[in-house]
């Protein structure tokens, strides 16, 4: 069908009406689209966290892993950090740290320019306050908290942080040393 026939189509339609010719043959093992593009203005610095692999989450009767990709569209000079990855520290210190609001004592913090990002699953992560992201993901909710700022949920309380499952499924490189590497374009 020529594009002009498709104008104003949503994607549901054309997944349903094209289906293999326009999402693959991948996409059918999914029982939903497994894209999700989100565009983030971030108000306020928030959660650090780790996203789990497919072979991870499923095995442990969560959904599929999460890789996510971020367009830093715009990254204010001020801003302190974006994002975090540990460093050469044991598991021990990392879950200290994580449950007594003192984890930016063990991590890097990076300053992100515009450009593209790649967050793997096992990365920790954050966005920080100021940042305007278009990020493209797995479409999954598995996600690890391991801080948050004291945060209150709608049921009054903090929310739940994952510390001991961020822990087993962070990528195993984190505990030996640093990532360099050098973000935004």
């Amino acid at each position: 069908m020529p594009a002009a026939q498709r104008q104003g189509e949503t994607l549901e339609r054309v997944a349903d009406t094209r289906g293999v010719e326009a999402l693959g043959t991948r996409a059918a093992k999914f029982p939903y689209f497994p894209l999700l593009i989100k565009l983030i203005d971030a108000h306020d610095n928030l959660s650090v966290q780790v996203h789990p692999s497919d072979d991870y989450a499923p095995a442990r009767g969560g959904e599929y892993g999460k890789t996510e990709l971020w367009y830093v569209v715009d990254a204010p000079r001020a801003q302190r950090f974006s994002t975090v990855f540990v460093h050469a520290i044991a598991k021990d210190e990392f879950r200290r740290r994580s449950m007594d609001n003192t984890p930016w004592r063990s991590c890097v913090m990076y300053r992100y320019r515009r450009g593209c990002v790649l967050h793997s699953c096992g990365d920790t992560h954050a966005i920080g306050k100021g940042l305007l992201i278009c990020e493209i993901q797995q479409s999954s909710n598995a996600t690890y908290r391991v801080y948050d700022y004291g945060r209150i949920g709608t049921d009054g309380k903090p929310r739940d942080l994952h510390v001991e499952k961020a822990l087993d499924d962070i990528a195993r490189a984190r505990f030996a040393a640093c990532r360099a590497a050098s973000y935004g374009g």
